[in-house]
């Protein structure tokens, strides 16, 4: 994404935000700038989305430096593997606590976990499910304190691999609530998320192009052919993007039809799953995210056409 595009993008949704409006911008490839606004809060949370979002990091440093800088209610986000995360990074992260750095993979534990607003992002793909108590252990241990379970959707889980991601699931809830019995809070970002389809984002998503879309599914291959409809115009002519394209989309109907079934059974009873998962976080009175995301436009999986759910993104 040019910086142009990328200005524009999230200049236009600030706008949006200081409007009230409830509007999540995204994107994908090198580096799309996404973000969230939440009515009843006026908060804004830009995420940057990848690929690798580090890959560009003069460009995402600016942009928090642009439109960030300490001003209340803006707060960032980025994913990364951690492959390029170094001394620069670290400084920038540790120097910017409204930026959140969610890591899929974690390689310098001790530094890492010192930093003011660090995610753990702990993906299960199927027959891996059994190592999920473990490493949730392990991450705890090591002194990250936020984290984000996200099971693999839209692939097929066996009936046994299915009754494993269930055990390891109440297991990791059992951890979490022992952790938050000893006083020691851990935020599970699931817990205070909702959306009403599983994984995707939904809101304002922007391509790297400057294209405007309800939701990034059009970037996943089974929804690609739903680009052209749910196009809502494109962040060089504000006046010009429709909205409400796509806002009313009955996204249950759109998975049963471009899914295989077994893959779709298996995308619903994993959203089920981890939606048990929550409800018993909340049962055992984990606290949610303070402040987290509230309201129609949240990131992350819920059970698609049956409203919003909690779950993970």
């Amino acid at each position: 994404m040019r910086p142009d595009v990328a200005r524009r993008a999230v200049s236009l949704f600030l706008g949006g935000a200081r409007r009230g409006g409830a509007v999540e911008a995204g994107g994908r490839a090198s580096l799309a700038p996404s973000g969230k606004a939440w009515a009843a809060g006026g908060a804004a949370h830009i995420r940057f989305f990848g690929g690798e979002p580090l890959l560009r990091f003069p460009l995402l440093r600016s942009i928090v430096s642009d439109f960030g800088g300490g001003r209340p209610g803006v707060r960032f986000s980025f994913p990364t593997n951690g492959t390029l995360v170094d001394r620069e990074v670290v400084a920038f992260l540790r120097g910017h606590p409204e930026v959140e750095a969610a890591l899929s993979r974690v390689r310098d534990a001790r530094a890492l976990s010192a930093l003011p607003n660090v995610l753990v992002q702990i993906s299960i793909p199927p027959g891996k499910a059994g190592g999920l108590p473990g490493y949730l252990a392990r991450v705890l241990a090591a002194g990250f304190r936020k984290i984000n379970v996200l099971p693999a959707y839209f692939v097929r889980w066996t009936p046994g691999g299915l009754k494993e991601l269930g055990r390891s699931l109440r297991l990791a809830a059992g951890i979490v609530a022992a952790w938050s019995r000893r006083g020691e809070a851990v935020e599970v970002r699931n817990a205070s998320t909702l959306n009403p389809v599983p994984l995707f984002n939904h809101g304002v998503v922007v391509d790297t192009n400057g294209d405007v879309f309800p939701t990034n599914a059009v970037f996943c291959r089974p929804f690609e052919g739903l680009r052209d409809s749910l196009r809502q115009g494109n962040v060089a002519d504000p006046r010009g993007i429709a909205w409400e394209r796509g806002r009313g989309l009955d996204w249950d109907s759109v998975l049963r039809e471009r899914l295989e079934p077994d893959v779709y059974r298996s995308t619903m009873a994993t959203d089920e799953l981890l939606s048990d998962f929550v409800r018993r976080l909340h049962d055992a009175r984990v606290p949610a995210a303070p402040g987290g995301p509230q309201g129609p436009s949240v990131l992350t999986p819920g059970t698609a056409g049956k409203g919003l759910r909690p779950a993970a993104r």
